[in-house]
């Protein structure tokens, strides 16, 4: 993708499609492990229909563990997911990706069908990144 100009490239051609989800009644321990085992940054959070309805990220566990809140492993994930998760459609460009994120101060976006809303994945700065490396 280098030797494309970042605002040709595509959200469709940048991420990894089937994305790890977690559900807002699962425990913050089971997000925080999961981060940890696949190695990301945050996870989309998802309801029993398959509906977004946040995001849950290692900021907002680290937030969490700097408050004074005991006993953090059992607490769902909705009381700290951040809702609504951001979101951006497969055809939009990589000029429009760091535009949303610039603007909104964050650095993922949840990538959703456009007929469905179905999750199709998880778009990062760091993914933004690696696409203009050489």
């Amino acid at each position: 993708m280098s030797d494309e100009q970042p605002s040709s490239i595509r959200i469709s051609d940048l991420i990894a499609r089937d994305p790890v989800v977690v559900a807002p009644e699962d425990r913050l321990v089971e997000a925080a492990q999961i981060l940890a085992a696949y190695d990301i940054r945050g996870l989309p959070v998802v309801d029993g229909t398959g509906e977004l309805v946040g995001v849950i990220s290692q900021t907002d566990l680290v937030r969490l563990w700097a408050s004074t809140v005991s006993g953090w492993r059992d607490v769902p994930v909705r009381d700290v997911m951040t809702a609504p998760a951001l979101t951006i459609h497969p055809a939009a460009t990589f000029k429009e990706a760091a535009e949303r994120m610039t603007k909104r101060n964050v650095s993922r976006l949840v990538v959703i069908d456009e007929q469905s809303g179905a999750v199709l994945g998880l778009l990062s700065d760091s993914d933004l990144v690696r696409a203009v490396q050489p």
